[in-house]
């Protein structure tokens, strides 16, 4: 325990405690937001949006519909090497711009931070760590959606390692995200093979006799009768939004929320014919739901949808060829889960030795006051996160 203090306190102490607003007196360094409304992300070319903003990349399906030059360069044009940070809903979800992204403009939920390149590679690896976190947490308002300020950006202490230090996080993380990226696709791919399958399976001439949805399966609609009821692994659960109908198999017992339908085929061997059956009708579901965000499933109407149901040697024959497929998809998603683990505790490690915090000079020509602060490590905010908890793939870390 001694050594391990010692390391942590000679590690901290080529750490100075910095902040945004103190670096901006020290060296070129530009903060500021977007300020379109978020609205506009969904209907104007060359948007970033705090939606976009996701496992450390920026992820748009506009890519190529903004070329350089179409728009007027504002305060609020994105420029390859620029951090951009969620300020609503995600509050702190960061990501560096690339030249995919560069000008590009930001809406009100993105904050910018422009600097030297290390300056911006750390602030978004310390962005992620639990002491960071529970920061911003301090900070955050939620008059309607959870919301942090520039100011808070600003203000925020955080360590500032040696460029070697950060060269060498900054190059871990990177391929941490690579491979998951790389996971997620690859697995995402397996599952929409054997959507292509099902699809060459079930156009038949002549066509396989359907069903209505109630005579293959088992399912019940999660409401205050059966709230906190788990369901054993191999179960559906299918919910609608506004977009599309999402359905999910969980790896382990799972309780459906409000608004869930939770379905199991009356046979086992079916599983995989009746998930890959409800993926290719997604849009005749989602129109089965009613209220205002078309989040309410009818269970009368979802009893009544018809299914394409083959014979049961065809079921059988396609559940033997679908499972290799899910099961690299179920392996890839546990690697990823195993990638996701290793980054939490590089986070965990790095909060540890920025645990004592040296107060930074309120000003460029101050002495720093080594005061010590207890190290403190907060549990991370909200809970697990990615696909931890099981197979899905409607999950968006894992296939679509």
């Amino acid at each position: 325990m001694e050594a391990n203090a010692h390391h942590v306190d000679s590690g901290t102490a080529a750490w100075p405690t910095t902040s945004i607003g103190i670096e901006r007196a020290r060296r070129d360094i530009y903060i500021t937001s977007g300020f379109l409304d978020d609205g506009a992300a969904d209907q104007t070319p060359g948007v970033v949006s705090s939606t976009f903003v996701q496992d450390g990349r920026i992820l748009s399906p506009r890519t190529n519909e903004c070329g350089p030059g179409e728009s007027p360069r504002t305060r609020a044009t994105l420029k390859e090497g620029d951090l951009a940070v969620v300020l609503v809903r995600r509050v702190g979800d960061s990501a560096l711009v690339t030249a995919e992204h560069a000008g590009w403009r930001a809406t009100r939920s993105i904050g910018i931070v422009r600097a030297e390149p290390h300056v911006v590679r750390w602030l978004r690896i310390w962005l992620q760590t639990p002491t960071a976190k529970a920061r911003i947490d301090e900070d955050v308002t939620a008059h309607v959606e959870p919301t942090i300020s520039l100011d808070t950006l600003r203000r925020m202490l955080f360590p500032l390692p040696p460029p070697d230090v950060i060269t060498a996080c900054h190059r871990a993380f990177d391929v941490i995200e690579e491979m998951t990226a790389h996971y997620q696709e690859t697995a995402r791919k397996a599952v929409e093979l054997a959507d292509a399958l099902h699809d060459d399976w079930a156009s038949t001439d002549p066509p396989w006799e359907t069903r209505p949805l109630a005579k293959v399966v088992r399912f019940r609609l999660s409401g205050p009768a059966n709230a906190g009821e788990a369901h054993p692994p191999g179960t559906f659960m299918l919910s609608t939004r506004s977009d599309d109908a999402h359905i999910a198999m969980p790896c382990r017992p799972a309780t459906p929320l409000r608004g869930v339908v939770a379905i199991r085929p009356i046979e086992d061997e079916d599983g995989w014919w009746l998930l890959h059956e409800l993926r290719s009708r997604r849009g005749d579901i989602s129109r089965l739901a009613q209220g205002q965000n078309g989040r309410e499933i009818s269970a009368g109407a979802l009893k009544r949808l018809e299914v394409t149901w083959p014979d049961r040697f065809t079921r059988a024959d396609f559940h033997r060829t679908a499972e290799p497929l899910h099961a690299v998809a179920r392996l890839l998603v546990s690697k990823i889960a195993t990638l996701h683990a290793l980054r939490d505790a590089l986070l965990r490690d790095i909060s540890a030795k920025a645990g004592v915090l040296r107060e930074p000079a309120t000003g460029p020509g101050e002495e720093v006051a080594l005061t010590p602060h207890p190290a403190a490590v907060p549990a991370p905010r909200g809970g697990k996160r990615g696909n931890e908890s099981g197979w899905s793939p409607e999950a968006r870390r894992v296939p679509e």
